[in-house]
């Protein structure tokens, strides 16, 4: 039976989870006037008598106390005493209706007996990856919140420079909202100015350019990241993953953003650019290019393609041809 003050969140985003953890605190304090009352606990740390005792404890001059129990469930391949885990599950069966419970854990392990028992008795809510869709909108209502606001135009740009990471994205809002003081809304100029590109990011213009076969624009990216000292090396290496991306992609039977993301394990921002870009090739042509960067990367091994921190001219050049042929 369902109980209705206790509670698991759990998802691989969790960015989100300590969101509502904040947002649960907040209104309980203002509710219940201070935070007294509010335990949060580490199961790894504490045995079973030390949880059972905190969250059976009675509220001190208020109505309700509100526990937090992080890394429980156990994740897998975690060791946790079975006994602890069964005593726990036992005091959970006689909860006092003054404790609000709510268990914390990103990735448990669903085969042990403590998992399948909790969903039977908590209000279980799953914190997924956000979709690109819902990502925007995310970042919108983020800065909202703060009483900012992003122009439309920017929003899938400062995703493009930022990435999805939740938390890099909200510490970079934070600053850009700090700079505008409020006065306009966040603009692409802000945005280039003082976000700090994300690793995939930082080479995102020239991996457009050559997923759209525009030609001249993925000269001119290149040789913008060459005279930013940028290291081709790592441009190599993204360019010849996104090409693999492709190729898998195209290798499938009418492929979608869903398929992609659960064929591919990669974001769903991601997936909807490779949808996008597959328009531009067939799967011939991919694996011409997959070929050609396999054929760089030996020559790059073998020491037929010169290349030292200091010196990449031999590999810019072949990422050059790759752009003339592809």
């Amino acid at each position: 039976m369902i109980k209705n003050n206790l509670f698991f969140w759990t998802g691989e985003e969790d960015f989100l989870i300590s969101e509502k953890k904040e947002m649960w605190e907040g209104a309980f304090c203002k509710k219940h006037g201070g935070n007294i009352n509010i335990a949060i606990l580490d199961a790894k740390e504490l045995s079973a008598g030390e949880i059972i005792s905190d969250f059976e404890t009675v509220p001190f001059l208020a109505e309700k106390r509100l526990v937090f129990i992080k890394n429980l469930p156990p994740k897998a391949n975690e060791k946790m005493d079975v006994k602890k885990l069964e005593s726990v599950l036992m005091a959970l069966k006689n909860i006092s209706d003054t404790t609000v419970l709510v268990f914390i854990q990103n990735k448990p392990d669903k085969r042990t007996s403590f998992y399948k028992q909790l969903i039977k008795m908590a209000q279980v809510e799953e914190f997924k990856e956000l979709r690109p869709q819902e990502l925007e909108t995310w970042l919108k209502t983020y800065i909202k919140k703060r009483d900012a606001e992003i122009l439309p135009s920017a929003l899938s740009f400062f995703l493009n420079r930022a990435g999805t990471n939740l938390w890099k994205l909200s510490q970079e809002a934070n600053k850009l909202i700090a700079y505008n003081n409020k006065k306009k809304a966040i603009s692409e100029n802000d945005i280039q100015k003082l976000v700090i590109p994300d690793i995939s990011a930082n080479v995102f213009s020239f991996l457009d350019a050559f997923s759209e076969r525009n030609t001249q624009k993925s000269i001119k990216e290149l040789n913008k990241i060459i005279a930013e000292h940028e290291s081709l090396m790592q441009l190599f290496a993204l360019l010849t993953k996104h090409i693999r991306s492709l190729l898998l992609a195209s290798s499938l039977q009418n492929p979608n953003k869903n398929i992609l993301v659960q064929e591919l394990k990669i974001h769903p921002f991601v997936a909807q650019k490779i949808i996008y870009s597959l328009k531009n090739y067939n799967f011939r042509s991919l694996s011409l290019l997959y070929r050609n960067c396999l054929e760089i990367d030996i020559g790059i091994k073998t020491g037929k393609i010169a290349l030292s921190a200091h010196n990449e001219k031999a590999l810019a050049l072949e990422i050059e041809k790759m752009i003339l042929s592809s």
